[in-house]
């Protein structure tokens, strides 16, 4: 998942900073090697700050599955759900991102910037909202889990005492 996204944001780069070469013969050529030190630099800070977040990421992750590996299963599979949660929610935003560039670009092309900073409010607004909602989400499943374990916590309580008092 991580690794998607790096790779598609290097692809992005190397597109978005492609040099068009004039018009030789038949059409519009695409040039692929530029000679401009300034895209290299960009490009490579692109990608090693990409690359640093991804092993943040995923070391992370190792640690959490070698913590808790040693601890139970139990807390593995639990860290390992709300993992799954968080990636849902990753790819969510990541695809409105995806879809914004898209959108972007073509204002981009048209020389128009005052709508693109209207699209990027619009998907700051947007991955907001979900985050809130995932959190709503999740908060509600956590409240009513704990909710269970308390009920059976006090009824096995009970049953205990109810037990104890009749022997």
């Amino acid at each position: 998942r991580a690794k998607a996204s790096s790779r598609m944001a290097v692809f992005e780069a190397v597109i978005l900073f492609c040099v068009k070469t004039e018009n030789q013969g038949s059409g519009t050529h695409m040039k692929f090697l530029s000679r401009d030190k300034q895209f290299y630099k960009t490009l490579l800070t692109l990608t090693c700050t990409i690359a640093l977040q991804n092993i943040v990421v995923n070391a992370v992750g190792l640690a959490d599955n070698v913590m808790l590996g040693g601890y139970s299963e139990n807390a593995l599979s639990g860290v390992s759900l709300a993992n799954q949660i968080q990636f849902v929610l990753q790819m969510v935003v990541l695809g409105l991102g995806e879809g914004l560039i898209i959108i972007g670009s073509q204002y981009w092309g048209k020389r128009e910037t005052l709508p693109i900073k209207k699209i990027i409010n619009i998907g700051l607004v947007f991955a907001v909202v979900t985050a809130l909602l995932f959190f709503v989400v999740v908060l509600q499943l956590l409240l009513r889990l704990d909710l269970i374990l308390l009920l059976k916590l006090v009824i096995s309580q009970r049953w205990h005492t109810l037990s104890a008092v009749t022997k």
